[in-house]
């Protein structure tokens, strides 16, 4: 019998049987009979699939052979390949000249105006480093399944750590590999599971995945976070597959599928899975049967969700979230920062969770919408036994020291078991910052700091010798003595007794005096050599214009005051000079030359160092940097205003910058103009006592700017600005030394011995054996260079991953393990070179702690010595330098017997007894500084601080000032002349100023003049207190005088006389005096016109007649204007023989002339003609002509 296309079934044969009335043994009747009998069938395969075609329920859960279709996915590991180790040495690249790249990170300070145009390029996303990255990336068309990335030829390698593209190429490679995949798997569940899984999943599934999609070809966000994204999809795919066979229970089953049979498959099947054969389906009312469709339903949802909160562009900080790498009943893995936070994500997030209520217990970076407790909110607070990971989220597209600082204070404050390195996926030499590996350099920076305390040492000297010299008095020394205490350097014979040194006569005149001289072309030498009667009336008249001067006036004024007597007297004595007017001194009448030279006979122009003064400043757009600037030379200048040093000090204080010889030309002007006198008549004291101190210390200064102050700032560019101005400075310290030789040594040298001549070659030979300084700072640029190699090759991230092949991206890192941050450095790949440096691109684990940067030191503890101590009743003074009265102060000290004494022997003005400390005021010599002391040698940590109480007076700029009553003063700067130099910046400034307070140092004030002040003088009241938490207040007072100025009467006037209503010229009225505004008062007077100070008539516009003009606060003005007549008319009439003339208008006019046929008979003042009438027949032909002093003349 042939079974191989039979199926066995069970048939249930169910039918009635109805019995007869009568049986063969009675007639009684029992009821209707069913019959059941299970029969065993063998039916034909054709004949199966005809009933499984009515059988909804068998072929809903007949799922085995697409399920076998259905494989697991699994997502590829992105393998760092760093290729073969590279054996050369790394070349050496100096980009110092380019970018002070060491310093860029310290002292970075962003020019806003050069960061605009990257702002607007990078607007569009929230992470733009990121973004620009992955544009490496972009889609050549839309279909996921043609999606290639656009890459250079140069990243299509297998090696991707040498450049951030190529690393993305690698992660963009890997998931393109899965996209299909999962997008085929997706769609099979929708065309084949549906009805399994009672949803219509297929339009959501289609969205979804287009969004995906979307996600790359758009290029949104970071390569990581969307590999780690399609991650969470796939193992949300892989459970939702391992549950479809389980699902098996059916509800409400149809009664028709299968009623009266079983199929129960092939006879003698053995096979895993039978066909044709149904199972049971239990009722999804029992747990066991409704578990997998309800976590079915849950895990659709989920990634359904996931697919549409996917947002890898959130950046909001560095944080740190426990985790595990494997959900358990305890815990579960946290929610990734890159999904847009929601309730309906954390519901959907854990199933295990969600089922027992707890899904609000979950761990996330967004805390919003997990429970409220602290132990959610601030996990890392408490006990992380049941965590084995870190999720470390947020720092992709951060600067990278702000990413490590923030994730290394974190690991700090909570404890945390983790190591934190930062790698640089394209490190260069320039990158590498020697703060962050200090120990490497230690030894080195031993090297430097003894190499810069024996320059700042030498420095110190020389410019605190060079920069004493007197300018008032050519050639002396102010501190020579008193200074440099040298019995084998110094004359002090000659330095003690000053009548020893054989020096011209000084003249009698003061600088003033000799600027007055000067401008008033009289040679002041000449003067002196007069007799001193001849020229007694000269220098009275010099007295007088000295007194005047040091009351206010200036020199010019006593020049156009007192310029006629004495020229008359210079002609006199015969002292005027005979070329244009010059300024003198007392020794000679040379005029002052623009650079002094050294060399006698020689004309050669020195050559201008090519090396400026180091401002600490750099600026490469759109980095500007800051660093620090040696200035042992600026801090250790004399700077009396005698001495040389002022004049430097008052140069260099205006942020100069220049080289060594523009330096030299700038105190040298800056010389002239404050002592404007000649130089003396001896040259060789202006050489000795200022060009070549003067030359000395601007090169000197120039060196001193480019010493280093720290490691960081030793490189190619700081060094050979420092050999080369040091050269500069040996090359004229050898010329200076040759000509003090020829001056001092010289019999024949016109020049007189003053003291320090032992002194000055001793301090120029110093500068000479010091030349060699800068081949040392090339050992220590070397060997920095050398250990910064070694260190590049540690930082490299293709070096790193070679030596460290676990190194995995996690997005964080197991507890004990190393979490690695990769971010781009300063030269990048063609593809990367939009990347702003020093951004976090990437991050790695490695499953352990690794990567000390230095080796661990050996300590060694000595036997620790007897301690002292010292308790001092007080640690802050406020001390009257004036006071004569002692401070005392009560201490203790440990041990009793032990010795005390300051740490500092330079300070002077302290003293002690067993128990107390005493203070001269005006001996005190260290303010504002702690002052520290030692017992028995030991340095206690007692310390004294010494404020200085204020001694100022109140200054005004302007000093003098006027004004009209009822005017307001031009600004008017309150400050103060300090005159025991106290630290203002420990005091608050509180002015009172005419009644109103101000707080500030210099408060600039506009003062009133009242309308109604009486006198010359307005005494304003001005009071000043300083005020500190230490010392008491110091109340300082002043009156401020205003000279109030006397208005002049204003005046208006117009031409005098008549007018005619005829012209219409403009006559303006005169307003004295000029620029005086004055106000119309009424305007019932037609034809004036005007505002302000300018005003004027026009007679034409107003009617005939006298008008009134009233202008306020002047006295009224009267004007008449005469009516213009077009003729003159006249009437005759007879009285008494007499013809009389009248002419009929009123007319004002100055005469009437009289015509009879063309001649004049008569000029009359009235308008009356008489003619006597005679005794014959007369005949007139009459004519009347007017003069008018308004309208000229009219004819009748």
């Amino acid at each position: 019998l042939d079974l191989t296309d039979k199926i066995v079934m069970l048939y249930l044969e169910s039918y009635a049987k109805t019995p007869d009335i009568c049986t063969e043994t009675n007639c009684d009747n029992l009821g209707e009979q069913h019959v059941q009998k299970l029969k065993v069938l063998l039916v034909e395969e054709k004949d199966i699939n005809y009933l499984l075609a009515n059988d909804n329920i068998y072929r809903k859960y007949d799922t085995l052979n697409v399920y076998m279709k259905l494989p697991p996915i699994k997502m590829p590991r992105v393998l760092l390949n760093s290729g073969a180790k590279e054996i050369e040495t790394p070349l050496k690249v100096d980009l110092s000249d380019l970018f002070d790249l060491t310093n860029i990170r310290k002292n970075l300070v962003i020019s806003n105006n050069a960061l605009s145009p990257l702002k607007n390029s990078f607007s569009s996303v929230k992470t733009p480093a990121l973004d620009i990255a992955y544009n490496s990336l972009r889609a050549s068309n839309t279909s996921i399944k043609n999606f290639t990335p656009v890459l250079n030829s140069n990243t299509k390698t297998t090696i991707n750590t040498k450049t951030y593209s190529a690393l993305v190429s690698s992660y963009a490679e890997k998931i393109n590999t899965v996209v299909p995949q999962l997008q085929s798997a997706l769609k099979t569940i929708t065309d084949h599971f549906s009805q399994l899984l009672s949803l219509n999943i297929s339009e959501d599934f289609e969205k979804s995945i287009k969004a995906l999609e979307n996600h790359l070809e758009q290029n949104n966000g970071d390569i990581q976070y969307l590999y780690d994204h399609l991650c969470d999809l796939v193992k949300i795919y892989n459970e939702l597959r391992d549950l479809l066979l389980d699902i098996q229970s059916d509800c409400c089953p149809n009664i028709d599928a299968f009623p009266k049979h079983l199929i129960l498959g092939r006879p003698n099947d053995t096979s895993r899975s039978i066909p044709y054969r149904h199972r049971f389906y239990p009722s999804t009312t029992e747990i066991t049967g409704k578990l997998p469709l309800k976590k079915a339903h849950f895990l659709v949802r989920k990634m359904l969700l996931l697919l549409k909160a996917f947002n890898p562009e959130t950046q909001l900080g560095a944080d740190i979230t426990p985790s595990t790498s494997i959900s358990t009943e305890n815990a579960a893995c946290a929610i990734p920062f890159y999904y847009n936070p929601s309730e309906d994500l954390v519901f959907q997030w854990n199933f295990k969770l969600t089922q027992r209520f707890n899904e609000a217990f979950q761990l996330s970076y967004f805390k919003k919408y997990l429970s409220p407790i602290n132990a959610i909110q601030e996990p890392l607070k408490y006990d992380l036994n049941n965590y084995d990971f870190l999720r470390i989220e947020g720092i992709h597209g951060m600067p990278y020291d702000e990413a490590l600082k923030e994730v290394s204070k974190l690991k700090t404050d909570y404890g945390l078991n983790f190591d934190i390195k930062a790698i640089n996926i394209d490190q260069q030499i320039e990158d590498i910052d020697m703060d962050a590996y200090a120990c490497h350099f230690n030894y080195l920076d031993t090297d430097l700091k003894t190499w810069c305390q024996e320059q700042n040492c030498i420095n110190k000297d020389i410019t605190e010798f060079f920069s004493g010299f007197n300018m008032d008095d050519l050639g002396s020394h102010n501190y020579a003595f008193e200074q440099f205490d040298r019995d084998d350097l110094l004359d002090k014979e000659v330095l003690i007794d000053p009548d020893k040194i054989k020096k011209p006569t000084d003249l009698l005149f003061s600088n003033n005096q000799l600027s007055l001289l000067g401008k008033l072309n009289i040679n002041a030498d000449l003067l002196a050599a007069r007799d001193k009667t001849d020229r007694e009336p000269l220098i009275t008249l010099l007295d007088k214009a000295q007194e005047k001067i040091s009351t206010g006036a200036s020199i010019e004024d006593m020049v156009s005051e007192y310029q006629s007597s004495f020229v008359v007297l210079g002609e006199k004595l015969e002292v005027l000079n005979s070329t244009e007017p010059k300024s003198y001194s007392k020794l000679s009448t040379k005029k002052n030359t623009a650079q002094p030279v050294l060399l006698k006979a020689s004309k050669t122009v020195e050559p201008v160092s090519p090396v400026v003064l180091n401002t600490g400043v750099k600026a490469y757009t759109p980095f500007i940097t800051e660093t620090k600037v040696n200035d042992t030379v600026t801090d250790n200048l004399k700077t009396k205003t005698s001495d040389l040093g002022f004049i430097m000090n008052t140069v260099l204080d205006k942020n100069f910058i220049g080289s060594a010889t523009e330096i030299e030309k700038a105190i040298d002007l800056k010389r002239k103009e404050l002592y404007p006198k000649i130089d003396p008549e001896q040259q060789n004291l202006l050489k000795v006592g200022f060009t070549i101190p003067n030359g000395i210390l601007a090169r000197l200064q120039i060196v001193s700017s480019y010493i280093p102050e720290s490691l960081d700032q030793v490189n190619a560019d700081t060094k050979e600005k420092y050999a080369a101005a040091m050269e500069d400075l040996c090359a004229y310290t050898k010329k200076s030394r040759a000509i003090i030789n020829e001056i001092f040594y010289n019999p024949k040298a016109e020049y007189t011995h003053i003291g320090y001549e032992t002194l000055y070659t001793f301090m120029l030979d110093r500068l000479e054996a010091n030349c060699c300084a800068a081949s040392s700072l090339e050992i220590i640029l070397n060997e920095i260079q050398t250990k910064k190699e070694e260190i590049l090759d540690e930082l490299i991230f293709s070096n790193f991953a070679r030596k460290h092949p676990g190194l995995e991206h996690k997005a964080g890192v197991p507890i004990g393990g190393t979490f690695v941050m990769v971010y781009t450095g300063a030269v990048s790949n063609e593809l990367d070179k939009e990347i702003p440096r020093n951004t976090v691109v990437a991050d790695f684990a490695l499953p352990y702690l690794c990567c000390s940067d230095c080796s661990p030191i050996g300590f060694i503890i000595q036997e620790a010595a007897t301690s002292s101590s010292l308790i001092l009743d007080q640690n802050k003074i406020c001390v009257d330098t004036n006071a004569e009265t002692e401070i005392k102060i009560g201490f203790t000290k440990s041990p009793k017997d032990g010795v005390l004494a300051l740490l500092n022997k330079n300070i002077e003005g302290i003293s002690f007894s067993e128990t107390e400390l005493f203070i001269t005021p005006h001996q005190l010599n260290a303010f504002d500084t702690p002052i520290q002391f030692t017992v028995n040698g030991q340095l206690t940590t007692a310390n004294l601080t010494a404020t200085k109480k204020p001694q100022a007076r109140i200054t005004t700029n302007p000093e003098r000032m006027s004004g009209l009553p009822g005017s307001t003063l031009p600004p008017v700067q309150f400050s103060i002349e300090n005159l025991n130099n106290f630290n203002t910046d420990l005091f608050s400034f509180n002015w009172t100023i005419n009644g109103t307070s101000y707080t500030n140092e210099r408060p600039t004030v506009n003062l009133p003049i009242s309308q109604n002040i009486d006198g010359n003088i307005l005494e304003i009241p001005v009071t000043l207190t300083l005020s500190n938490d230490l010392c008491n207040s110091t109340t300082i007072e002043y009156t401020l005088e205003v000279a109030i100025d006397t208005p002049e009467e204003i005046r208006v006037t117009l031409k005098e006389g008549t007018f005619c209503s005829n012209d219409k010229e403009k006559y303006h009225f005169t307003i004295t005096p000029e620029g005086s505004e004055v106000k119309l008062l009424n305007d019932d007077v037609k034809g004036i016109h005007g505002e302000g100070d300018t005003w004027y008539f026009i007679p034409a516009e107003a009617d005939p007649g006298k008008h009134n003009i009233t202008f306020a606060e002047v006295d009224p003005i009267t004007i008449e204007v005469s009516k213009a007549l077009e003729t003159v008319r006249f009437e005759a009439e007879l009285h008494n023989k007499v013809m009389v003339l009248q002419i009929t208008e009123d007319i004002q006019a100055e005469a009437f002339s009289w015509f009879n046929d063309a001649k004049l008979i008569s000029t009359t003042a009235e308008p009356v003609l008489e003619i006597p009438q005679e005794e014959k027949e007369q005949l007139f032909k009459l004519q009347v002509v007017v003069k008018t002093s308004a309208c000229g003349t009219l004819e009748s």
